[in-house]
């Protein structure tokens, strides 16, 4: 009995300590929540190109050592998981009564349910870097997937006390290429024996899928639908365009009705654009409208750069314009990954915020219901969560054989844990316990 104890408490205190004690964040600037258990620092993704991965590590709340382990990867490509942490579903958020960046807790924040992982992805973007200038502009889907599958092991072979917690990918945007990337690698190694974690599924938000999109009966359908264009051009557009070969006109009526978002939020139809801010890209920038005035401030102060031990001669951008103008999309389809991850037990969430026009929901429903050859078990029904006033509509949802399902999140843009923070932690609540919408 002696000897079990001893043994219990001597893997009790391996665990405990098996992180990396350096990267612990002991204080930070202008917070005003809650600090918790966080870890920041870099990973060395490949040793001859000097290539770091900068991760944002954030213990769960409560029982971390069961909580599941989640992992997010925002897009662009070429844009920062710091966007995320800071706006959408990590631990804090800024307080916009006040004129200079500090941080409250957000009370919808997905540490509250798992341990979350935020990885700052391919080299150049964010706190991320690289020793060969040329990687800012060489990077390509199969290259970042395999640079983040080598990030994850090195990173849990710091933190091992984390390789037994259930495992999921998330993300957004380009995530949808990023996400299941990466998840493929991650089910290779399981199937092959290399690298065997519980991984247990992917989420993926407002996510780029195909390369080719039919902008006719999902783009234009969804300005449509969404009152940006009128019915005379709408019918217009269906007429020129829908004919084999289309006609001269099809491409010039598109042009029209694509002007009509010009001061429109592409990521939110019903949020304000942001125009007047020096320290922003104007609307026609990357990314356009959004304002990451906040995040910016703060992310380049040296006493945060000092606290989240990252590279002080790195600037932080929300996204990096190097690697979003050369990035080189490698695949052309994630769908037949998609399938490949339900056939082998991955659960997958579809899920889309729909008043965006950058990924419309209009694309994903397409796909999810036309190109995945399955047939559903429960078609587009109301999913709910209950707020103040009491149960409320969420936005619809339809499941699908293997675990494969698709919801809309009522009222919400592109990123969806920013515009809808308590029905997205109902949904990832439910999605990671196996529970339905």
């Amino acid at each position: 009995m002696i000897q079990q104890v001893v043994i219990t408490l001597l893997l009790s205190f391996y665990f405990v300590f098996s992180a990396v004690p350096t990267d612990k964040i002991t204080s930070l600037p202008s917070l005003n929540g809650t600090l918790g258990t966080q870890y920041s620092g870099y990973v060395q993704v490949d040793a001859t190109a000097g290539r770091m991965f900068h991760y944002w590590f954030v213990e769960a709340a409560q029982t971390p050592s069961t909580a599941p382990l989640v992992m997010w990867l925002n897009g662009g490509p070429g844009c920062s998981s710091m966007d995320g942490f800071l706006y959408e579903n990590g631990p804090w958020k800024f307080d916009t009564s006040s004129s200079t960046p500090s941080l409250i807790n957000n009370p919808y924040s997905w540490h509250l349910i798992a341990n979350m992982l935020f990885l700052e992805s391919p080299a150049g973007v964010g706190f991320s870097y690289s020793s060969s200038s040329s990687d800012y502009s060489n990077q390509n889907d199969d290259l970042t997937s395999l640079n983040n599958y080598n990030f994850l092991k090195a990173w849990l072979k710091l933190y091992p006390e984390y390789m037994n917690n259930n495992f999921w990918i998330t993300g957004e945007s380009y995530g949808g290429i990023y996400v299941p990337s990466l998840a493929n690698r991650v089910l290779g190694g399981i199937l092959d024996k290399s690298f065997v974690i519980p991984f247990k599924g992917i989420m993926v938000g407002n996510g780029v899928v195909n390369s080719l999109v039919d902008d006719i009966t999902k783009n234009m359908n969804f300005l449509f639908g969404h009152g940006i264009i009128s019915n005379l051009l709408y019918t217009n557009i269906i007429k020129a365009c829908t004919t084999n070969p289309p006609s001269s006109q099809c491409n010039s009526l598109k042009t029209q009705a694509r002007a009509h978002m010009n001061d429109i939020d592409v990521y939110n139809l019903y949020a304000d654009c942001y125009h007047q801010r020096s320290i922003l890209d104007p609307p026609t920038g990357v990314p356009p409208c959004t304002d990451a005035y906040y995040s910016t401030l703060y992310l380049n102060e040296n006493t945060v750069k000092s606290a989240i031990h990252v590279n002080p001669a790195v600037t932080w951008s929300i996204c990096s314009t190097p690697v979003g103008n050369s990035y080189n999309r490698t695949r052309e389809s994630m769908i037949p990954i998609h399938k490949k991850l339900i056939q082998n037990g991955i659960r997958v969430l579809i899920y889309s915020g729909d008043s965006d026009f950058s990924v419309p929901y209009t694309d994903s429903e397409y796909w999810t219901s036309e190109q995945m050859g399955l047939t559903p078990s429960r078609e587009w029904q109301a999913w709910y969560y209950t707020d103040t006033e009491g149960q409320q509509v969420a936005g619809f949802v339809t499941d699908y054989p293997g675990g494969f399902t698709f919801a809309t999140i009522k009222g919400s843009g592109h990123m969806v844990p920013q515009y809808a923070p308590q029905q997205s932690s109902v949904f990832f609540q439910r999605f990671l316990a196996g529970t339905p919408l």
